[in-house]
């Protein structure tokens, strides 16, 4: 954070707690009266010289500053007073539980840099992961107080909301707080923990009882949220000697059977649904007891209960030892309030929106209409030349012309290339920016360039501008030091805190049947304080690394469901009216999220050669792996084709299924609406439910097929389920995910919706739904074959960027048909800016053109014969021609524009040494001997998934120029070991030396090298 940042923070805050006690803004507006009166007065003066006030105000009213003014605010100066909390709008009652929510999570925050300032008493800790440090213990014991308030407030909110999400958090609650409790000696007043669940029962079953079928889910519930109630009962109490040796039977019989008396006597007399008793004095007291009780008496009754119960566990266990595992439980907890982080991250799309949208309005409103769409053609060109400028001079160098153009081109714009977060940013935008050329052309050759054209490019422009770099600085900023200071915590707290405020508030105001308003903002409130407790309780103990989670969680929001919900966000805006409804699409969505995980299952199942002891030994080697380096695998194993057959053939039924069950429910909602609506719209309307369904269905499979979520499940079965890959950044994985599932889906849908007949799924043809299924299948399994099993080709090759390229096209041009299919009769064709025919022709050329180049690249792909004797099977790629033989080594030497890559193959005698030892002689000798000037070594790796019993190493040194000894060139290279499968006495040697840039093809050119030495 800079400091301007810093100051908005503070202004957050301020706001925050002036919405929450207005009488606070009252008495800031009179501290700082005088200062107004001034200021007034001194307006007063200004405006009383009729010159001055006439130059102000023409000031004032001028184009420029109007224009200027809503990006300034937007960008460097907002006024956060509209967005504080209005106490008026908030439902009765509820501002009684917000009030010490928010107020404890104010004092959480303020209270950070007294950590430093009073750190004694001090207490040390230790959490369940081995993390250790020391917290004051006066924070410890506002760790207490937080904790209860925000697990009684959530009970609470739960309880008033619905049956399932109350189990969720019940079973949670009793199982991180019976853990904590499980370390300290048994007592009676461990018998808090189950009470306070069975009242929480009690409130849940007054508040959401209902006459007829609902008694069912009343037992259901009674039954999930008694077990382990009575077993922590039984357990963590000295009752438990008197039922071994089934104290886990017993405290689930004895459970169960209090919580169905709780819902029985809460339910009326014989456990019915009772109506209102108007007449008796013990009837009164009884329908009293089974009245529903305000979100506020119960957040308060299970507050104080949990609240002493963990003073008990503080004072007969200890601060320390309670302190450590109240840590513990807080990161498991906070861990699962994933969807929340991604939530409050995908919530920058929005962001993005903003700013362009106040971007652009504030160029067209500062430009004379005469001028403006000339500049936007300029300001498009010179970002394009901008992005493009290290291409266009290593172009234009060999010309003398060109050349002296475009060196000081080169050196005035050094100011951009000089931050990372541009150049990284420019590699990206440079493609945007072309499409924006070649549009401003067909616009003009069309005669259609206009404002309104130029309008849409500037638009579409700053919106990729400010998505990439925003995309970049989350990426670069996980690259920063660990550096920080509770001050920055405290501002970063504050930030979090009015985050939460803007992006939350808003939605739990809304109301539903299974969430109503009461009960969100209780939810609201606690998940806004078990954040801001998480970070106070790491800072005590200096674990500043809590910044960088939260950050990790939002970005991971960014990458796994900000693309879906930009598609939905276009939709929303693009279309009046959705055809399915917004809870319809996220079930959708949610059903091809969950699809992936058995998915997953079945990938192991064909790693582990097709049986369940294979499978079995993958489990455990992942397991390990886990626990050991905190994290499944590192790379994406080759699957057997089968398994990827299977998987798109999965994928596909299941696409297919959902589109028929859509367009079942569709043709059933418009016959019984045919009266009003004609055909044409009924089609139409089927057509788009079909294609918002499929590609809901398709997006929320693509999503979570390449991340692991947090499960409230254990450790081994959240492995069992967890993808192989984890993609953390927007990788090739997840474009190859998305490109694969999106092509299917849009193909399928339009297949399928663009039937002339009827829009019943009935009497859509068996051939049409065959076709579409097998087409679907093939472009799903092609991709899904090519990509990872293909990446050492693919990158050798150069073809994986042409191929991306080629399959966004696909996927762009099926998208904008869509588009089309969905507005055909709302929208004119000639009023669009591409016909059909345009559009078809624009796709061919796209296409032809990469292919083209594919074709180009394709050369690359030629292996020959390397013809050596201590290799005699080795195969080379073609492009490095014939090499230069030296006793048992051989060099083979590629000469490029952009430099010199060299291979080098040889043997080495083991004798009795292993490859680790091998090489850690080689790269001894090498510093000894510095043959290399600057040599150091990167990194080592584990090659056994390209050539079996490998190793490699990555080093790095300087090429010295023998005509210019002062001249040096950055180089990279990589060394692999391998074991000789004829003499295991020898060791064979690879390395590939090239330029850094050169590096990432040259190395999966030594890696085809190696596969070809099987």
């Amino acid at each position: 954070m800079n400091w301007l940042s810093m100051i908005a923070s503070l202004r957050k805050f301020g706001n925050f707690v002036v919405g929450l006690f207005p009488v606070l803004g009252t008495i800031v507006d009179w501290l700082l009266a005088p200062f107004i009166r001034l200021a007034t007065a001194a307006q007063a003066r200004a405006s009383s010289d009729a010159k001055i006030k006439e130059q102000l105000d023409k000031f004032q009213q001028s184009t420029v500053v109007k224009a200027a003014t809503p990006a300034i605010r937007r960008f460097y100066w907002k006024d956060y007073a509209q967005d504080r909390l209005v106490v008026e709008r908030l439902p009765a009652g509820s501002l009684t539980i917000l009030r010490p929510l928010f107020l404890t999570t104010v004092a959480l925050t303020i209270l950070l840099p007294l950590l430093s300032v009073f750190p004694k008493p001090t207490v040390t800790l230790t959490t369940l992961a081995g993390a250790t440090g020391s917290a004051p213990l006066w924070s410890i014991y506002l760790w207490v107080i937080a904790a209860a308030l925000a697990w009684g407030c959530i009970l609470a909110g739960s309880a008033v909301c619905n049956r399932i999400f109350f189990c969720f958090v019940t079973v949670i609650y009793i199982t991180l707080f019976g853990a904590s409790a499980l370390f300290i000696p048994r007592a009676y007043s461990n018998a808090l923990l189950p009470l306070v669940v069975f009242l929480a029962l009690s409130f849940s079953e007054r508040t959401l009882k209902r006459p007829g079928l609902d008694r069912l889910l009343s037992t259901l519930v009674a039954l999930v949220v008694g077990a382990p109630a009575g077993v922590y009962l039984l357990a963590l109490t000295p009752l438990q000697p008197l039922f071994k040796p089934f104290v886990l039977e017993s405290g689930i019989v004895i459970g169960v059977m209090l919580a169905l008396s709780i819902n029985t006597f809460c339910r009326g007399p014989a456990g019915k649904y009772e109506r209102p008793i108007r007449s008796g004095t013990a009837l009164r007291l009884s329908s009293l007891l089974r009245k529903p009780a305000t979100v506020a008496v119960s957040a308060f009754v299970l507050t104080s209960i949990t609240l002493v119960f963990l003073i008990t566990l503080v004072c007969r266990g200890g601060a320390a030892a309670f302190s450590g595992q109240l840590l513990s439980e807080m990161s498991l907890w906070n861990g699962y309030l994933w969807p929340v982080w991604y939530f409050i991250g995908i919530g920058i799309v929005f962001k993005l929106i903003k700013n362009t949208k106040v971007i652009t309005k504030s160029i067209r409103e500062a430009l004379p209409s005469a001028i403006y769409m000339p500049v936007v053609v300029l300001l498009i060109l010179a970002a394009s030349l901008l992005m493009w400028r290290n291409d266009l001079v290593s172009w234009a160098v060999p010309y003398d012309f060109l050349s002296s153009i475009s060196v000081p081109f080169y050196q005035g714009t050094k100011w951009y290339w000089s931050e990372p977060i541009n150049s990284f940013s420019a590699a990206v935008l440079k493609w945007f920016f072309l499409f924006d050329l070649v549009a401003l052309v067909w616009l003009w050759a069309k005669k259609r360039l206009h404002a309104d054209s130029a309008s849409t490019l500037l638009y579409f422009s700053a919106l990729s501008w400010f998505a990439v770099s925003e995309y970049m600085f989350q990426w670069l900023s996980f690259g920063r030091s660990d550096t920080h200071s509770i001050i920055l915590l405290m501002t970063f707290s504050m930030w979090l805190l009015w985050l939460f405020h803007t992006v939350g508030l808003e939605m739990s105001l809304q109301n539903s049947k299974t969430f109503p308003s009461i009960g969100r903002l209780a939810i609201f409130g606690s998940i806004v304080l078990f954040a801001l407790l998480e970070i106070h309780a790491r800072c005590a103990i200096k674990d500043f690394g809590v910044m960088n989670e939260i950050f990790l969680y939002m970005f991971r929001g960014i990458i796994d469901v900000g693309l879906p919900y930009f598609l939905y966000v276009f939709a929303s805006r693009r279309f009046s009216q959705l055809p399915l409804k917004i809870s319809e699409i996220f079930q959708i969505f949610c059903a091809g999220a969950l699809l992936s995980y058995p998915l997953n299952i079945l990938d192991k199942l064909a790693l582990g050669g097709w049986s369940l002891p294979g499978l079995n030994t993958v489990w455990q080697d992942e397991i390990a792996t886990f626990t050991n380096k905190g994290f499944i695998a590192a790379q994406e194993p080759v699957l057997p084709l089968l398994s990827i057959a299977l998987r798109s053939a999965i994928f596909v039924a299941a696409l297919a299924l959902v589109a028929m069950v859509v367009a079942y429910q569709k043709s059933l909602v418009d016959y019984s609406t045919s009266q009003s609506i004609n055909k044409t719209s009924d089609k139409s309307s089927s057509k788009a439910a079909i294609i918002f369904a499929c590609l809901a269905f398709a997006s929320g499979f693509a999503s979570f097929s390449k991340t692991t979520v947090d499960l409230p499940l254990p450790d081994h079965w959240r492995i069992l389920v967890a993808p192989f890959h984890t993609s953390l950044f927007f990788d090739y994985y997840l474009v190859a995910l998305y490109l694969s599932a999106g092509i299917a889906a849009l193909l399928l849908a339009l297949i399928v919706g663009n039937n002339s007949s009827s829009s019943s799924s009935s009497s859509i043809s068996p051939w049409r739904w065959l076709a579409a299924c097998a087409l679907a299948f093939a472009v799903n399994f092609l991709i899904s074959w090519a990509w990872p099993g293909q990446e050492v080709w693919l990158r050798s090759t150069g073809i994986l960027e042409t191929g991306a390229l080629f399959a966004t096209v696909v996927l762009v041009y099926l998208l904008i048909r869509a588009v089309r299919s969905i507005e055909k009769g709302l929208v004119k064709e000639e009023n669009s800016v591409l016909s059909l025919f345009e559009l078809n022709t624009v796709a061919l050329l796209l296409l032809g053109g990469l292919i083209y180049c594919a074709s180009v690249q394709l050369p690359k792909a030629a292996m020959q014969p390397a013809n050596l004797s201590i290799a005699p099977a080795l195969m080379v790629p073609a492009r490095f021609g014939q090499p230069q033989v030296k006793d048992k080594s051989a060099l083979f030497t590629l000469i490029e524009p952009d430099g010199v890559s060299t291979l080098t193959l040889s043997q080495i005698a083991a004798s009795g040494r292993d490859l680790k030892t091998i090489m850690i002689d080689l790269v001894t000798q090498t510093q000894t001997a510095k043959l290399l000037p600057n040599f150091k070594v990167v990194g080592v790796q584990d090659f056994s998934r390209y050539a079996p019993g490998s190793l490699a190493v990555e080093f790095s040194y300087d090429l010295v120029s023998k005509r210019n000894p002062t001249t040096a060139v950055a180089m990279s290279g990589i060394t692999v070991l391998k074991l000789s499968k004829d003499n295991a006495d020898t060791a064979q040697y690879y390395c590939m030396c090239a330029t850094p840039v050169d590096m990432d093809v040259r190395r999966y050119d030594l890696i085809r090298v190696l596969q070809s030495s099987k």
